[in-house]
């Protein structure tokens, strides 16, 4: 079967080739959904009729460039998110080395639960990044990081049960000082507690002397009062 028959089974994909789509949106959700069908394998409809093929049109896309505003990106500032190099299909690693000589700078993303170990982590750059960068002079903490997401996914009793995290002197250091601040938080909320108890007693004490006051004046008002209905009384008399 030639190219062409090949080509001619999926016109949609076909009508694809040699194209730029444009979106614009001031909602970013409304940009991630319409430009999602073209990042990842989701099967969808490309064509003009509601009767096309459903296909991934991934393997089809050179490139997505997305403009934001931002006050990150506007001394030109450019974030390129490229596979990693290794990655099982070879045109998306053509792509990350395509890109890698013109980075000023290299991000590698890993997900906490990955970047926690070690075995793994010594893997996130392969040999060839790591030889590319020191021959360019980008090894350097300028040039070069790792940024760790999804680290609220950590299981924290589960990692401080390691034996490395025994060992780490300064994150024993710290744990103790939480447990210290634990404690002291117990007792300050303890204290708060018996400080409103005692509020609400003296507020309880000082209405209670109030209402005794306003009855006491209460009937001091009535006996003058009756006092002078009798005075009045023995005038007129």
């Amino acid at each position: 079967m030639s190219v062409d028959e090949i080509l001619n089974l999926n016109p949609e994909a076909l009508d694809l080739l040699d194209t730029v789509k444009d979106f614009h949106s001031e909602d970013y959700s409304v940009i991630s959904e319409v430009v999602k069908p073209y990042m990842d394998s989701t099967a969808t409809n490309h064509g003009a009729s509601a009767n096309g093929m459903n296909f991934a049109a991934w393997p089809l896309v050179a490139e997505v460039d997305i403009f934001v505003k931002s006050d990150l990106l506007q001394n030109g500032v450019v974030l390129v998110d490229l596979p990693g190099l290794g990655d099982a299909v070879e045109s998306r690693e053509a792509v990350a080395k395509r890109y890698f000589d013109q980075l000023a700078a290299t991000i590698i993303m890993s997900q906490a639960t990955r970047a926690a170990d070690n075995a793994t982590a010594a893997h996130l750059m392969s040999k060839y990044q790591e030889m590319a960068m020191m021959l360019n002079g980008k090894f350097h903490k300028q040039g070069f990081c790792v940024c760790v997401t999804q680290i609220d996914q950590i299981d924290r009793r589960a990692a401080l049960r390691k034996a490395d995290a025994k060992d780490n002197a300064e994150l024993q250091g710290w744990l103790q000082k939480e447990n210290e601040l634990k404690l002291l938080l117990k007792a300050m909320e303890a204290e708060r507690k018996h400080i409103r108890g005692r509020m609400k007693v003296g507020c309880r004490m000082s209405q209670s002397r109030r209402l005794e006051n306003a009855g006491t004046s209460q009937q001091a008002n009535m006996s003058s009062h009756k006092d002078l209905v009798l005075s009045t009384n023995s005038y007129f008399k």
